[in-house]
């Protein structure tokens, strides 16, 4: 017997359910029991499902054995770089700021404004002459 891949047992799968599900309706249309026939090809469709789930279940345990018998990759450049490329950012990110409060200290000392906001969270206040935060 040919071994079935994955989404061959999954089909065939599929099928046996559909025609469980079409003997119930039929069944529950006519309101009746299932005949000896029905019952008997109810009961193997279910069986066979049963089946194809373990093979299903024993293909993905394989599947996973062959991931853990790969050799490991050294990543450890990689997530340096990756680590390395975040703090960049973090720093661009923090310089940015420093320099948007900066221009906001000048354009308000420029245009004599006693009182801005920066970020909604910082008060500065010219008093005197001096910045205050």
């Amino acid at each position: 017997m040919k071994k079935l891949n994955s989404l061959e047992l999954k089909d065939k799968q599929s099928v046996l359910m559909k025609r469980c599900k079409e003997i119930v309706d039929v069944c529950k249309t006519e309101i009746r029991e299932m005949t000896e026939e029905e019952e008997k090809e109810f009961n193997d469709n279910k069986e066979e499902i049963k089946k194809l789930k373990e093979q299903l279940d024993e293909l993905n345990k394989r599947l996973a054995s062959y991931e853990d018998e790969l050799p490991s990759e050294d990543n450890s450049d990689e997530e340096d770089n990756d680590k390395e490329e975040i703090n960049n950012r973090n720093l661009n990110k923090s310089m940015k700021k420093n320099f948007s409060v900066v221009k906001e200290i000048r354009s308000a000392m420029e245009n004599g404004t006693k009182q801005f906001t920066i970020n909604a969270d910082t008060k500065i206040e010219k008093r005197n002459g001096e910045i205050t935060v």
